[in-house]
């Protein structure tokens, strides 16, 4: 009869299934993951099961702080962090962290998300204004000329998420700028481009997309060499 911890013998008593033990320490001993078959992966020595000790009979006494130690996942998580940090310090900008933190930034690729959503979005307004100028009541060119348009939202969006999330809250930081007009200087290259985004949402204007664009080129400055 497998033996039950001293936490779970007060509400279930000694005769707790193994079955129903597992289920209640689940969160300490986390389970392996799985194959497409459902088979536990054995990427590391499995834990020994503490209710399987043959050692331990019925009557055993069970002590009240008794439970094998292990490194938990927090820990793991931890040590993660610490070797990550101390990394970050050899980064081309040292002051700045992301929101985890994980110090993982790649500034040119974001200035070519950037640039790339510009030029989905010009076209999203030549193609959706060249349907609607021909499109008469025909129900198909209607659907696309709707789906450029919030193909055009979506990407609009993009350019404010990324310049607020990414550039404003983890990349611009006054420790960063050598007096405090570069620093406001900086944060208004940013608005300007939030801005543009929102015009660029409202408009199928291309003079909208050109503005947007060249407060883009103005932001990537400070983003690439």
């Amino acid at each position: 009869m497998p033996v039950s911890c001293a936490c779970c013998t007060p509400l279930y008593g000694s005769n707790t299934s193994l079955t129903f033990q597992k289920l209640i320490f689940s969160s300490l001993y986390p389970l392996p993951p799985k194959n497409l078959l459902g088979r536990p992966l054995r990427l590391v020595k499995p834990r020994r099961n503490p209710f399987s000790n043959p050692a331990r009979s019925s009557s055993s006494a069970v002590p009240a702080v008794g439970h094998q130690k292990t490194f938990t996942p927090a820990f793991l998580l931890v040590a993660a962090v610490g070797m990550v940090v101390a990394d970050s310090k050899s980064s081309r900008i040292t002051y700045n962290h992301c929101q985890v933190p994980c110090g993982i930034f790649d500034d040119p690729a974001v200035v070519g998300e950037l640039r790339q959503a510009c030029t989905t979005i010009r076209k999203a307004m030549r193609s959706s204004r060249a349907l609607h100028q021909t499109m008469g009541s025909d129900l198909l060119s209607f659907n696309q000329m709707v789906r450029w348009v919030d193909t055009k939202e979506e990407h609009c969006s993009m350019i404010i998420s990324r310049v607020s999330e990414y550039c404003l809250c983890q990349r611009v930081k006054r420790v960063n700028f050598a007096s405090e007009s570069d620093y406001l200087q900086a944060l208004k290259i940013h608005h300007t481009v939030m801005q543009a985004a929102m015009k660029a949402k409202q408009s199928v204007d291309e003079q909208d997309c050109i503005a947007l664009e060249h407060a883009v080129e103005d932001l990537a400055k400070m983003y690439t060499k």
